[in-house]
């Protein structure tokens, strides 16, 4: 990263963020173009950072089959539980009866059906809602992640065209005598960067909710009361 550069007669002596130099020719415009340069290392950096994180599939969770799973489990095992209880053969534990609210149950629904509203159906219901509230997240992260790296990428992109354009507009000066350090403000360009990348990472996440208001038509109002300088046709 290009932190500072030195004017020394017609050379430029650039020094980097980790303290290492190099000597070139001076030209008008130097500063704008080594400016450039760090702010396409600092987005190229976040490409691929994100490029590492990119989530490549959500899988929706099977959350009412597992929740019928843990409903059911104590149907198949309660005759197994009585006859090891009991020490009866199948065919008596079958024909066992037991006294509830609702009547004369035979034991081998009575049980499990006490079970289902003590333990499991709660249990059941509460992984359920569980793994579905993961995969929702899950998917509103690779959301974000997918639309930020899909505008800094573009970023990227024009950023690099801007920099050839900028390179093709300066020419070399001579320049007798001078000698000035200029700071390139890395930090400021940095700033920039983090809180254009952190807006699109909360537009991906927050995605449905975006979309929510704009068929509501509060979209702009929405905006103005949430983030700032954002407007309602780049959202």
């Amino acid at each position: 990263m290009n932190k500072e550069y030195t004017i020394v007669g017609d050379k430029a002596i650039v020094t980097l963020d980790d303290q290492e130099s190099y000597i070139t020719d001076y030209y008008d415009g130097m500063d704008e173009v080594l400016k450039q340069e760090n702010l396409i290392e600092i987005l190229e950096k976040k490409v691929n950072n994100l490029e590492k994180k990119k989530i490549s599939e959500v899988k929706k969770p099977k959350s009412l089959i597992d929740f019928f799973s843990f409903v059911t489990l104590p149907f198949l095992a309660s005759p197994i539980l009585l006859m090891l209880i009991t020490g009866s053969d199948l065919q008596t534990v079958l024909a066992l009866t037991q006294h509830t609210m609702f009547g004369e149950l035979k034991a081998v629904l009575s049980l499990p059906i006490f079970f289902d509203i003590a333990v499991f159906g709660p249990l059941g219901l509460f992984k359920s809602i569980s793994d579905y509230s993961t995969y929702k997240n899950k998917l509103n992260t690779k959301n974000a992640i997918d639309i930020e790296l899909n505008e800094l990428q573009i970023m990227l992109t024009n950023e690099k065209e801007k920099l050839k354009a900028i390179k093709n507009k300066y020419k070399a000066t001579d320049v007798k005598d001078a000698k000035n350090t200029i700071d390139l403000e890395v930090k400021e360009t940095k700033k920039e960067i983090d809180t254009r990348a952190e807006l699109y990472y909360d537009l991906g996440y927050d995605f449905e909710t975006f979309y929510e208001k704009y068929k509501n038509g509060n979209l702009e109002s929405y905006l103005k009361k949430h983030y700032e300088n954002v407007n309602k046709d780049e959202v």
